[in-house]
């Protein structure tokens, strides 16, 4: 019997515990590895450049794998390695086949570059990112790796555990929103450092004035000056940091305080409260025993100071200053205090003051721009307005017959025609001759505001081809219809009786012809009644799940006689709707369908 012979060769597995070029202890696993056919350096994030294989060695091939220092002793199968370290496998003989896809796996996966060296006996594995730290690493090569004669690994897997590499463990304050301005920020490394290369690898953007002192593993910077307020201060550790035995860092650490200005929020009057009280929050707890008598509000055009009460909460955070007169009209302020006194005894600067403008009189201005017709133009005042001298003050372009009324504090200009005009532009002005009720001047110029209408959208219908309608006439004598958001006011209601004999002779599609040359008001059609929509009239609303619509009623008026009439609903001059009304008691209905006739008689 012939017995088939396998070749084997030796791979030893060599683990450099270091980075950066430190000092190297070499470990050795062997492993029997069957010699290798093809020629590839793979990497694990970009396409490999194939090479050329070297000429394939007749002796049994090894294989080691190197690991960087900072190892524990080696065991059978398992050994500590640096995050960091790059691990390389050597084989005794060419690998012939590099070219393969991955000759090489991690479990779990990772980041890294994948290399060959020129003569194929040497694999290296560069992690790209820190391996994660306590965990095991499991380096398998793949099955198809082949050495001289088709030989291959007997054994082909290692695994190693991945501790070492120096770490920050901790950087305090841990707060990125600092509230104190000369915090001392101290960092915790997980070893003994080299002080000289931290400080070096240590960045402060913007730089700060500080002292630097140690305490065994633990790093203190303590500014000399206070921070400034409003800054964003980033801390940058780089790997270049060593342990006091030349380990490097895991990974680059990167970390940010922000310092806030000192006034988190200021609420002073404006438009929807004239009268509000100026309200200052802080970022900083504020000694208000040494700043209660100082806070000042001043009037900036005549440099006053304004009295008032203040009110200080609980926190030391906030302060409500309240005037005891009316605050101006649209009049600048300052708060006077250019140091503040915090809790801690540091002292602020502020390089500008806390300002504020008080609210206008003219509060707001309704309509606003592009919207549908408006029925009225309101202006908003913040106070009691004398009505003559703000009607004689009061212009709009283009001239638009109308009404001044008012509303409490609020003028309203009514137009004639119930509505302003669509697709036009409008220029408000009120002079500065007006007057508050106190005989005031309220505006120190002319107050402009312009707004532009859209079209009017028309939608009265008494529903899709609807014709005729019998109205009982001793009933309600309503008929409903679709209004959509129209104003009832803005709905005039036309009555006109009709011959029952042109009727007679009119079909379905002479109707619609003959409605558009009707004459409304001749003596062929008589006007009987007119009337606007909000007579007698009401809006319905109905809701289907998330759909609403507007149904209004009209009803006509008891005085029509019975008989038939043309119903004419208009908007703004502009026939919208027409409907045929029988008036009458009795009615007359006929259905058909195919050869089928139905009559029903009320």
């Amino acid at each position: 019997m012939m017995m088939r012979s396998t070749t084997y060769f030796l791979v030893s597995l060599i683990i450099f515990l270091s980075a950066c070029g430190t000092k190297q202890d070499v470990v050795t696993l062997t492993a029997t590895i069957a010699a290798p056919t093809a020629t590839r350096v793979a990497t694990a994030t970009a396409s490999p450049t194939a090479l050329r294989p070297t000429p394939i060695p007749t002796a049994e091939p090894t294989a080691t794998i190197v690991y960087a220092p900072f190892s524990a002793e080696l065991t059978s199968s398992t050994t500590n390695i640096h995050p960091l370290a790059p691990i390389t496998i050597h084989f005794s003989r060419p690998i012939t086949n590099p070219d393969i896809k991955r000759p090489v796996r991690t479990s779990p996966q990772i980041n890294s570059v994948i290399s060959w060296d020129d003569t194929y006996t040497t694999l290296t594995i560069q992690p790209t990112d820190s391996l994660p730290l306590g965990r095991s690493l499991k380096i398998r090569l793949d099955d198809q790796l082949r050495g001289a004669g088709d030989s291959q690994l007997r054994e082909t897997e290692w695994s190693v555990r991945v501790t070492g590499g120096t770490q920050l463990l901790q950087h305090l304050p841990n707060e990125r929103t600092l509230d104190e301005l000369q915090p001392t920020i101290r960092l915790t490394f997980s070893d003994r450092m080299d002080r000289a290369s931290v400080l070096k690898a240590l960045s402060i953007t913007p730089p700060i004035d500080a002292d630097f002192s140690w305490d065994g593993n633990r790093l203190s910077i303590s500014p000399k000056q206070p921070l400034t307020l409003g800054e964003t201060y980033q801390f940058v550790l780089a790997r270049t940091a060593l342990s006091a035995e030349a380990v490097s860092m895991t990974r680059e650490y990167r970390w940010i305080y922000i310092l806030p200005p000192l006034v988190k929020t200021i609420q002073y009057p404006d438009r929807t409260n004239t009268n509000k009280p100026l309200t200052l929050t802080f970022n900083y707890t504020l000694d208000w025993q040494a700043m209660r008598d100082n806070l000042q509000i001043i009037a900036t055009d005549s440099g006053e100071a304004i009295a008032g009460d203040i009110e200080i909460d609980e926190s030391a955070q906030k302060v409500t200053f309240t005037p005891h007169t009316r605050w101006g009209i649209e009049q600048a302020y300052k708060v006077g205090n250019a140091h503040w006194q915090l809790a801690n005894g540091q002292t602020v600067e502020l390089s500008e003051p806390i300002t504020f403008v008080s609210a206008p009189a003219i509060t707001r201005v309704s309509p606003a721009t592009d919207k549908r017709p408006a029925r009225q133009i309101k202006i908003f005042f913040d106070r009691a307005i004398d009505h003559e001298s703000a009607e004689a003050a009061f212009s709009l372009t283009p001239n638009t017959p109308g009404e001044l009324g008012w509303q409490e504090n609020t003028l309203i200009f009514t137009p004639t025609a119930r509505i302003l005009a669509e697709n036009t532009t409008y220029t408000i002005r009120i002079e500065t001759t007006i007057r508050s009720a106190d005989n005031k001047a309220i505006l120190s110029d002319p107050f402009i505001r312009t707004f532009t209408t859209r079209y009017h959208i028309l939608s009265i219908t008494f529903g899709v081809d609807s014709v005729s309608q019998v109205v009982r006439a001793s009933g309600r004598r309503t008929i409903q219809y679709a209004v959509g958001d129209t104003d009832l006011d803005l709905i005039d209601f036309t009555l006109y009786a009709i011959d029952s004999t042109l009727l007679a002779r009119l079909t379905n599609h002479q109707w619609s012809a003959w409605l558009a040359e009707a004459d409304f008001g001749s003596p062929t059609l008589p006007l009987i009644s007119a009337w606007r929509g909000d007579e007698g009239g009401r809006k319905l609303i109905f809701k289907e799940g998330d759909n609403a619509s507007s149904i209004a009623e009209v009803a006509i008026p008891p005085t029509v006689p019975n008989g038939f009439y043309i119903l004419v609903a208009s908007q703004l001059g502009l026939r919208e709707a027409v409907l045929l009304v029988n008036v009458s008691d009795l009615a007359l209905l006929i259905k058909s369908a195919e050869s089928q006739h139905t009559i029903w008689v009320s």
